[in-house]
């Protein structure tokens, strides 16, 4: 798994690249460069986890479940009919949180690309900045960004936290 992700992080870095090398000037104009950096290392990084443990975590999880049913099927079928009952709750459960999720996680990576842009400007503009003195109003409006960031981590961090106690409460009543 580590080395079809470490393969499937190159190439995706490597299309974006060239990609970018495609687009029209226009976008370069009414894009910033911190939100390119950011979409091209943070989310190229977050399919590198998700084809790295997700999957692992997926594959295992979905082999426990079809030996668990097995072995419940054998011991008694209308208990497993009663208890795999549980499994529509617990995908309704998903479905309640899952969207929530991504949006939090949108807004954090959103969050994320200001932070790259911001750092990204304030190192090319070092020059400018201490010219006009500048450097408590970027050290505020960055930090501004780093609690904007910290606060949409968090959310994320929640939401995840209760849809897991969600899922754990309805497997165990199940």
């Amino acid at each position: 798994f580590f080395k079809v992700s470490n393969a499937v992080m190159c190439a995706l870095r490597g299309q974006m690249h060239d990609h970018l090398l495609r687009l029209p000037m226009a976008f370069f104009e009414g894009t910033k460069a911190g939100q390119v950096q950011a979409r091209i290392m943070g989310d190229v990084d977050a399919v590198q986890m998700l084809t790295t443990s997700a999957l692992l975590m997926l594959l295992t999880d979905l082999f426990s479940i079809l030996l668990m049913l097995g072995f419940m099927m054998y011991l008694s079928w209308p208990l497993t009919v009663i208890g795999a009952g549980s499994l529509l709750v617990l995908t309704m459960v998903f479905r309640v949180f899952d969207r929530r999720l991504v949006s939090a996680a949108r807004s954090g990576r959103q969050c994320y690309g200001r932070i790259a842009e911001d750092l990204q400007e304030g190192v090319a503009g070092i020059r400018e900045i201490k010219a006009f003195v500048a450097e408590s109003r970027r050290g505020e409006v960055f930090a501004r960004r780093l609690r904007d960031y910290a606060g949409a981590n968090l959310r994320v961090g929640l939401l995840g936290s209760v849809s897991r106690l969600a899922s754990l409460l309805v497997a165990a009543l199940g």
